[in-house]
């Protein structure tokens, strides 16, 4: 196992905001919400299809980085919702 303790993804949001994508702590991985954001800010284009690929790429690259992968994940919880909301 990793003993690195938090990964981010180069979303110009965690910086602003102050958050990591996901966090060790013991043997659990927590991932923080993950949206269809591209390295450079903008959202991933496409339908919800594209857009949830892009978040799962982006969950499992920070489980990875902290030595879990994507066979660890035990729940996951999904909202979607329409932009024009």
């Amino acid at each position: 196992m990793s003993a690195k303790a938090w990964a981010t993804s180069g979303s110009p949001y965690e910086s602003t905001f102050g958050f990591a994508r996901a966090v060790r702590h013991g043997n659990r991985i927590i991932v923080a919400g993950t949206g269809p954001v591209e390295p450079d800010g903008a959202t991933t284009p496409g339908r919800v299809t594209e857009q949830a690929a892009r978040c799962c790429a982006i969950i499992v690259a920070a489980i990875e980085e902290l030595g879990g992968s994507a066979a660890d994940v035990v729940r996951t919880r999904m909202l979607l919702t329409d932009a024009a909301d």
